[in-house]
């Protein structure tokens, strides 16, 4: 093989495989159907799936506890943003109580993704107004959230929260790589310099509700 040409095959099998739990991943985050799985088991209370994402839980929860955003549209802004954090603030336990929850990262597709990095990377809230009074504002967003960005997303769907509270990655044996050079008369016979493959055995879903909103 004078080109590599097999080597570079091996490697893209292995990058072709961290696509697919990077898709796995984030159709979970969106509580999507798993192209991955073809399931959206997503949430699974007592054996029955669960909607991650809902105006009200209380048909199978004992609160309502709304995280979905209301208003706003799907665009990433000061005020949609506000939208969604408040939303933390009425979620509670399965006893009633309020829980503390600090969102972390804020998830968005590869469209919405410059927006999003232009509203928290500033110090100062963008110049909108037709007047000066809004000029130099502070932004309460300045670096406040991990924004990670996906086209793997439901389209126009962004999520605010802490993604490690809520989901579950399950590792039976990581991603890797096996590589077997034929050393038998038949692979000699038929010009087999080397045969590779990739895998990976995980699981992938969600141990609560409560700790990521939707944005829109």
């Amino acid at each position: 093989d004078q080109t590599g040409d097999v080597l570079r095959q091996a490697g893209a099998i292995g990058k072709k495989a961290g696509h697919h739990l990077h898709r796995l991943i984030v159709e979970t985050v969106c509580d999507q159907t798993r192209q991955a799985t073809g399931d959206n088991n997503n949430l699974v209370v007592d054996g029955t799936r669960r909607a991650i994402y809902a105006d009200d839980h209380s048909s199978w929860d004992s609160y309502a506890n709304d995280n979905i955003g209301a208003g706003g549209g799907n665009t990433i802004t000061d005020a949609t943003l506000l939208v969604a954090l408040n939303l933390f603030n009425g979620i509670l336990d399965d006893k009633g109580d309020r829980i503390l929850i600090t969102p972390t990262t804020l998830l968005c597709d590869k469209a919405a993704e410059v927006r999003a990095r232009q509203l928290l990377a500033s110090p100062n809230l963008a110049y909108t107004g037709s007047t000066d009074a809004t000029k130099n504002t502070n932004n309460p967003w300045y670096n406040a959230y991990n924004v990670l960005a996906s086209p793997f997303t439901d389209s126009g769907g962004w999520y605010l929260g802490d993604p490690k509270l809520q989901f579950l990655l399950q590792w039976v044996y990581r991603l890797r790589t096996e590589v077997y050079r034929g050393q038998t008369q038949a692979s000699f016979s038929s010009d087999i310099v080397a045969q590779y493959k990739a895998g990976y055995f995980v699981g992938c879903g969600a141990t609560d509700y409560r700790y990521m909103v939707r944005g829109n």
